[in-house]
């Protein structure tokens, strides 16, 4: 009776030194990736103060630190409870003016938005944003914007009048909620072709009776190419 209650004493022991082990192993981990994160956070926080003074060369690329610091939640590991806290503790910027240059980031890609400048891209982005006629920014850049019933190339205006443009624009709130479903059906259709290997693919949400059509505009090459994709899956 004896050696069979060391045996399982021992056997306990063993038990408990193996989940003592495991939990050792899973905090040294949660340790070490939150070491990482928050020495990437202050990687990003150090770039932006860094570019701060160059912001009129450099705010697309703060736009893209700011917007990995907020998304990934980055600002958890240093201790701070929100991205805006962030922000104020380490004097960055406002949280509006973080909101504009993530917008821009999240509207164009870089060298689109350079040649714009930060504002004139914020307000173009905007534009894009209200517009139900108006798909993406490089559907602006390319096929010009509609003013006053005449179509005017984007850089032939000025911030201040693409501003008015995107105040006068219907916002997506004041649109029906089947338009709105259509115009986010033809973006989201758009985006992936572009995606898939088609990057100057337009598509356009164009009302038929009753029915909502998708309409779709890519080269053969580049329907050859999305086409292939979609049989290797």
């Amino acid at each position: 009776m004896a050696t069979k209650k060391r045996a399982s004493t021992k056997t306990v022991a063993k038990k408990a030194s193996k989940t003592k082990s495991a939990v050792l192993a899973t905090a040294k981990a949660g340790k070490l990736a939150s070491s990482a994160a928050a020495r990437r956070a202050e990687e990003l926080i150090d770039l932006i103060v860094r570019r701060k003074q160059r912001i009129a060369e450099d705010f697309y690329d703060i736009g893209v630190a700011l917007h990995e610091l907020e998304k990934k939640k980055l600002y958890a590991p240093l201790g701070y409870a929100s991205f805006s806290e962030l922000l104020e503790k380490h004097k960055l910027m406002s949280v509006s003016s973080a909101s504009k240059l993530m917008a821009i980031v999240g509207a164009m890609s870089r060298d689109r938005a350079l040649p714009l400048g930060s504002e004139k891209a914020y307000a173009l982005a905007r534009l894009v944003e209200n517009s139900p006629d108006l798909t993406t920014v490089d559907q602006a850049l390319e096929q010009g914007v509609k003013v006053k019933g005449k179509t005017v190339r984007v850089n032939d205006l000025s911030r201040r009048e693409i501003e008015k443009l995107a105040k006068k624009a219907r916002k997506p709130s004041a649109v029906p909620a089947q338009d709105r479903a259509a115009i986010a059906a033809a973006k989201e259709a758009q985006r992936v072709l572009r995606r898939a290997g088609a990057p100057h693919a337009h598509a356009k949400d164009v009302r038929r009776g009753g029915t909502w059509w998708v309409q779709l505009e890519l080269s053969v090459d580049e329907l050859d190419v999305v086409l292939r994709r979609v049989e290797r899956k």
